[in-house]
């Protein structure tokens, strides 16, 4: 009979063991999963975190030289071709408002894949309109895609988009930022 109950006593304990290397196995297979699943989080929060904020930057310095525009009503200090957009700017010591010819126009172009590569420059003279776009040998300012650039009643507006692959359509795989920018010309007369 003893015999018999170490039989007994081993094979319950094989039986338990079975039983935690199943309860081990599931467990180790819910923390993969969930570590897969913050990994994905993380590197989507991370993509949409940089295409903010490269979009914002691409934004921030259509800003700063629509801030600084300088023209009336009959010489606008805004000019929009082709892709690029200009602002004629009177950054002189002393400002000479509506002498034109001493002033620059900053420039940005949008190149490349459906011209998200912005670069900027400056043209002179300010009295005479660019007619030259930027070129990729020009400083490189961010990725955006430009839409919407209108200039009416002293407010300039253009609408910027980034994709993690400007190249392709947005999709789940490829997010998308959105950034509509509205500036108001305070140096900019429209009457």
């Amino acid at each position: 009979m003893l015999v018999g109950k170490k039989l007994s006593s081993a094979a319950v304990t094989m039986t338990e063991l079975l039983i935690a290397m199943t309860i081990v196995s599931f467990m180790f297979a819910v923390i993969m999963g969930l570590e897969f699943s913050v990994r994905s989080m993380d590197r989507t929060s991370s993509i949409g975190g940089s295409l903010y904020v490269q979009t914002m930057a691409v934004a921030e310095n259509y800003r700063k030289a629509a801030i600084k525009a300088t023209g009336d009503f009959s010489n606008p200090g805004v000019h929009s071709f082709g892709n690029t957009t200009c602002f004629r700017q009177d950054i002189n010591a002393t400002a000479t408002a509506a002498f034109y010819t001493d002033d620059t126009w900053r420039c940005f172009t949008h190149l490349g894949a459906n011209t998200a590569n912005v670069h900027t420059c400056s043209r002179v003279p300010g009295n005479v309109l660019p007619a030259a776009a930027c070129g990729a040998g020009d400083p490189f300012i961010g990725l955006a895609m430009r839409s919407g650039v209108a200039f009416a009643g002293g407010e300039f507006r253009v609408t910027l988009t980034s994709r993690e692959n400007n190249a392709a359509a947005a999709s789940a795989d490829n997010e998308e930022v959105v950034f509509p920018v509205r500036i108001a010309l305070d140096a900019q007369s429209i009457n």
